[in-house]
């Protein structure tokens, strides 16, 4: 069975299934009927408010109702996984939301609403906005469900916020100054083209925690910092500026789990799209036989949109390229996802390319570059343009291991380690989190791993 399919008659009770999981209380459906709809409000398309005004875009069979919610002080010492589908999370998400909405007016986030319905698609994506923003003002959040996917959106503004923050008290010293307590070889960070960076260069350094060993060691500020205004400084950048690693959660080890699978999944499909690693092979389809990953895919090919998977994972551990394309929006929009649960890292790379091509749609973003627009106006042709197939053809989902352990605190060793086999070098983690906020951020760092692209936040 060949893995590249597009919208044909199959599996027709699934897909049913699926259409009727995606009905909710007011009528809507998370496909293209939903479109037809007349009487759509715009008070729909945007809400801040608690469960109620969204509902879950999946059945209460797979997303079965939450439990109660922890205090804050309890969220930031759980380290055991209270969620389980489509993400694992020590709470809900409807316990992120409550916290994350009371820092709304610290972080500058002015509203957030949902985009869903502006694409045939149906997978749930939202939007946050910060009108002054010192770096991107709109942030995209994708999950399984409205849920999900609002939180997202906030905890993705609230990163950005504390990346613009980070101003932490900071030493200013040599490479060779600080050698005694640098845990890594700096110049395997990612350099900015021309980078005048030398061993006695005086920079400002900000202090991080090895992942592995504990131990105190520092990294430089440039490299942390994420700030797009003007400034009275005309010095060369020495670093790659990027969000890579950047991360949240309700807990510190949870955003530190984050950043490491997302540092290692840009590190594991850096050479997609470029060339073939033996690892890489094209996922079949219709192996995917179950869970959320099902669900999406359904969605997907129920909107005529062409879908190619392909397996990027290796050393134990799941991570999936999904590229999308359509003859009704003829460009090809990527996602990614790495995770120990199979399910997990397939359903996140499904609802990044729906979030690629709906940020596309919405047009809110400053850093789309044009050829997104216009390479849409070219003639439509019948195929997508895939790059070349990878080597190994029908891969089977389910021969794919899931390694998942019970508490997040287990993973994020698990996950530390791998990056450690495939560097040489321990991950580090540098705490940004603001006293006034009080939501843990992250800014995981992997010396010598590969970062092929960026995500649209």
């Amino acid at each position: 069975m060949p893995a590249l399919r597009t919208c044909r008659r199959h599996r027709q009770t699934t897909r049913a299934v699926a259409h009727q999981q995606t009905r909710n209380p007011r009528g809507g459906l998370g496909c293209r009927q939903a479109r037809r709809r007349q009487d759509m409000r715009p008070s729909d398309l945007a809400d801040t408010g608690d469960r109620g005004s969204h509902e879950l875009f999946l059945s209460e069979a797979l997303v079965p109702d939450e439990p109660s919610i922890p205090s804050p002080p309890d969220i930031d010492r759980g380290t055991g996984k209270a969620v389980m589908l489509g993400t694992h999370r020590v709470v809900t998400a409807n316990a992120t939301w409550r916290r994350a909405r009371d820092v709304f007016s610290i972080v500058g986030i002015s509203r957030v609403g949902d985009l869903t319905m502006l694409d045939e698609i149906g997978i749930p994506v939202w939007q946050a906005v910060r009108p002054n923003a010192a770096t991107l003002s709109v942030s995209q959040g994708k999950g399984i469900s409205h849920d999900l996917a609002r939180v997202s959106a906030a905890m993705e503004a609230i990163e950005l916020w504390h990346a613009e923050q980070a101003r932490a008290p900071h030493v200013v010293d040599s490479i060779t100054d600080l050698q005694p307590v640098l845990t890594y070889n700096v110049r395997t960070l990612h350099l900015a083209g021309g980078s005048l960076l030398t061993e006695a260069l005086e920079i400002p350094w900000i202090e991080g925690e090895d992942v592995l060993t504990l131990s105190r060691t520092l990294v430089p500020l440039e490299y942390i910092v994420l700030n797009d205004e003007p400034s009275g400084d005309l010095s060369a950048p020495l670093f790659v500026q990027s969000s890579n690693g950047l991360a949240s959660g309700n807990s510190v080890a949870e955003a530190t789990l984050h950043g490491l699978l997302e540092v290692l999944e840009r590190d594991l499909t850096a050479t997609v799209g470029r060339s073939s690693p033996s690892y890489v092979g094209q996922v079949d389809l219709d192996s995917i036989e179950d869970g959320c990953s099902r669900v999406l895919v359904d969605l997907l090919l129920s909107a005529d949109v062409h879908l190619r998977v392909t397996d990027c994972g290796t050393d134990g551990i799941a991570c999936f390229s999904a590229s999308i394309w359509s003859v009704d929006f003829p460009f090809v929009f990527d996602g990614f996802g790495c995770h120990f649960d199979r399910d997990v890292a397939l359903a996140r790379a499904l609802t990044e390319a729906a979030q690629s091509r709906l940020t596309a749609v919405a047009g809110a973003r400053d850093d789309l570059p044009f050829s997104v627009y216009r390479d849409v106006q070219l003639p439509n042709s019948a195929h997508p343009p895939w790059p070349p197939a990878p080597v190994r053809s029908d891969v089977r989902f389910t021969d794919i291991a899931t390694t998942c352990r019970p508490g997040i605190e287990d993973d994020v060793r698990a996950a530390a380690s791998l990056i450690a086999a495939r560097t040489g070098q321990s991950p580090i983690v540098v705490d940004l989190t603001h006293p006034q906020v009080g939501i843990p951020v992250v800014r995981v760092v992997g010396p010598g791993l590969g970062m092929g692209r960026q995500r649209a936040a």
